[in-house]
């Protein structure tokens, strides 16, 4: 995988942790004469979305590239669908602004 630097709260960013999971996703084994994948040996999900648990804001866009690269504002989106709760555990340390009564994350140091 390479490495790349830039703002991790930004579409770019976003993109680069896509890539990174899509990477991950595609790699196979071979074990006793059966090919597994990613799915394969992962805890199996409930929530009727992606079929394994991960845990990551990816779930925004459904772990899906195309629906990531199609948002205009995914940094909107991803604090429209997930409270900043749900934000910190993935992203570490938050900068977040407070408009009206919404709090609104603008970065993170991962």
């Amino acid at each position: 995988m390479e490495e790349r630097s830039g703002e991790l709260f930004s579409k770019e960013g976003f993109e680069t942790i896509m890539g990174a999971f899509n990477d991950i996703e595609a790699i196979t084994i071979n074990f006793g004469g059966e090919t597994l994948d990613f799915q394969d040996i992962c805890e199996p999900g409930n929530s009727g979305g992606y079929p394994c648990v991960v845990l990551s804001i990816l779930d925004t866009w459904g772990y899906n590239a195309t629906t990531l690269s199609a948002d205009s504002d995914p940094e909107a989106t991803l604090n429209s669908e997930n409270s900043v709760g749900d934000l910190e555990p993935n992203l570490g340390e938050l900068t977040i602004q407070i408009s009206g009564d919404a709090e609104i994350v603008t970065n993170a140091n991962a």
